[in-house]
């Protein structure tokens, strides 16, 4: 995860990491059941769970995309739990 946020951050891509065992709020809100979660977020809203693999590469490889301006989608931020 640390690798995959320093790379993303040469980006300007943001990625979070959320300590849901201690963060219970966020657990119940988001329905988290199992660790890690992965989240991507639009706008302070939640657009999708993650389910792909969760190498460093695999995880910069999908935020990049989900960033790229030809996609439907907005600049992301995305929350490991």
């Amino acid at each position: 995860y640390s690798k995959a946020a320093k790379e993303l951050a040469k980006d300007g891509i943001p990625l979070a990491k959320v300590d849901a065992s201690k963060e219970d709020s966020l657990a119940k809100e988001f329905m988290i059941q199992g660790f890690p979660t992965l989240i991507l977020f639009k706008k302070g809203e939640k657009v999708e769970q993650y389910d792909g693999p969760r190498s460093s590469k695999d995880i910069i490889e999908y935020m990049r995309k989900q960033s790229d301006p030809t996609t439907s989608r907005p600049h992301p931020s995305l929350y490991l739990s």
